[in-house]
């Protein structure tokens, strides 16, 4: 099991004036009510080098309180529920630095978002006296990679989607459960990110972005040393555009270990009258592979102008064969 160890340092500081503070923050770096006093800040470093973690998503929670508690909390509601409410998330600076502001007095709890579920996170209480808190964190994510996402012609692309798209164990066959939350991350303002929490195995990496378009998926063998890792995303902003995916084919999938399966093949519909038929393994759309694709992209790439083809390669029974449909518009 992966290990995720948060240890924190918390230090009462003095309140400064604001103009003290000058540092060039992150993008996303959170300000939740300008007229709050407090502000919860920090610095993350990776526990076995001590290096900074820059690019690493973090949340901040509210613990639900009990009846009882001295000051009012507007978006923490009264009961014994004790499950904790995310209310902000910041991506850590290259420095590996974080900042909240304009937070209420009360008690907060600062956790990665790669952190396994379940973890605890490291807290912090804030009041009149001391509206101003600093969090050490020393994570400890297990394997993880960093890298630069850019365009077709080497400029960095900043929002975009990093995140495993499949997990081969040495079978060829993806682990990943596509029903389950796979670890991501998004690149910051020059392109640049890091993937944490990431499981023993050969990887497959992918950038996307359902409005731009989708990177060819990145194999990292498990023995793999990768210093930075570059994901190159395609312009396909004319092919993703909604007056560009007036047609499809007309099925439903189930994802297996292998790729997608047809579980659905609606009648009158292309893939029905090209002779698809329900268990049908895709094995490639258009000429790229699909046993470590994405639901999203495999959608997406279903989708096009109605009128225009999409080659289908599938596996029946032991047999490969060729598809060429042509895409009509839906009826739903």
């Amino acid at each position: 099991m992966l290990r995720f160890v948060l240890a924190a340092v918390l230090l009462n500081l003095a309140p400064q004036p604001a103009e003290t503070h000058v540092a060039v923050w992150a993008p996303g770096q959170i300000v939740l009510d300008e007229g709050e006093p407090g502000r919860l800040m920090g610095k993350v470093t990776d526990r076995a080098s001590g290096e900074p973690l820059g690019g690493l998503r973090l949340v901040l929670l509210r613990p639900a309180l009990s009846t009882g508690r001295t000051f009012p909390e507007p978006w923490v509601a009264h009961g014994s529920d004790s499950k904790a409410k995310a209310v902000a998330q910041v991506t850590t600076a290259s420095d590996g630095s974080f900042r909240f502001e304009g937070l209420s007095v009360g008690r907060y709890v600062v956790r990665a978002r790669a952190a396994l579920e379940g973890s605890p996170g490291e807290e912090a209480n804030l009041s009149v006296e001391h509206p101003v808190r600093t969090v050490s964190l020393s994570l400890d994510l297990g394997r993880s990679l960093s890298g630069t996402v850019m365009d077709a012609q080497g400029q960095p692309l900043s929002g975009l989607f990093v995140l495993l798209a499949g997990l081969d164990l040495g079978d060829g066959r993806n682990t990943l459960d596509p029903d389950k939350t796979a670890p991501w991350t998004r690149s910051d303002r020059d392109g640049r990110f890091t993937l944490a929490q990431l499981p023993e195995g050969i990887l497959h990496l992918q950038a996307i972005h359902q409005d731009y378009g989708f990177s060819l998926p990145r194999r990292v063998s498990a023995d793999e040393i990768v210093s930075h890792l570059e994901l190159s995303v395609p312009d396909e902003r004319v092919m993703l555009a909604p007056a560009a995916r007036s047609g499809g084919i007309g099925v439903s999938l189930s994802f297996s270990p292998r790729g997608p399966k047809l579980s659905r093949v609606v009648p009158d519909l292309p893939a029905h009258r090209a002779g698809l038929i329900l268990g049908d393994l895709v094995e490639s759309i258009d000429g790229r592979p699909t046993p470590f694709m994405t639901r999203m992209e495999f959608i997406h790439r279903c989708r096009g102008k109605a009128g225009s083809t999409v080659i289908l390669k599938v596996e029946r029974d032991g047999r490969h064969m060729e598809f060429r449909l042509q895409r009509a518009v839906l009826p739903y």
